[in-house]
């Protein structure tokens, strides 16, 4: 987009907050080929890449739950939360689309309502990054302790004088 645009032209979907003014000057720096290049990755390449981010984070926390906990355990939910930053980001999309297709009258609540999505979706993909960073923690130290508790006495000791 920025070899359209000539110049820096952050999406949306990248940054933390945007307002009505920011968006406007964004799509008005793109032109109608950027901002019909911008329609083109949001509807077909940022419609895969949530689903490709949720389901590593979903099998990576059922992965680290289960380990951590029984198999049977309610635990095992919590590896669905991803599954909500992956709807917030298809929410997001959709709003993009809407304000590309009617800029430039663009509305306020419409432009609040798109940056409310952009922030559950990075506030819920840094929470399951933190949760599987640390579930990951867990079960190494977890994973270290039963290791040293199946060892023999006298190798538990190898160090003391």
């Amino acid at each position: 987009m920025v070899e359209i645009a000539g110049q820096k032209v952050i999406p949306l979907d990248i940054r933390l907050s945007y307002s009505l003014k920011e968006v406007l000057d964004e799509f008005d720096k793109l032109g109608l080929e950027g901002r019909k290049l911008y329609k083109y990755m949001v509807v077909q390449i940022d419609l895969i890449y949530p689903v490709m981010y949720g389901l590593f984070f979903i099998l990576v926390l059922a992965f680290l739950l289960k380990n951590l906990f029984n198999t049977h355990s309610k635990y095992i939910l919590f590896s669905l939360i991803p599954a909500f930053g992956v709807a917030f980001d298809y929410l997001e999309n959709l709003n993009t689309i809407k304000l590309l297709n009617t800029y430039p009258h663009l509305s306020a609540q419409d432009v609040a309502w798109g940056e409310l999505m952009t922030r559950m979706k990075h506030g819920i993909l840094f929470f399951s990054i933190g949760l599987t960073v640390f579930l990951a923690l867990v079960l190494l130290v977890k994973k270290i302790m039963q290791r040293q508790n199946n060892k023999p006495y006298f190798e538990n000791r190898a160090f003391e004088s």
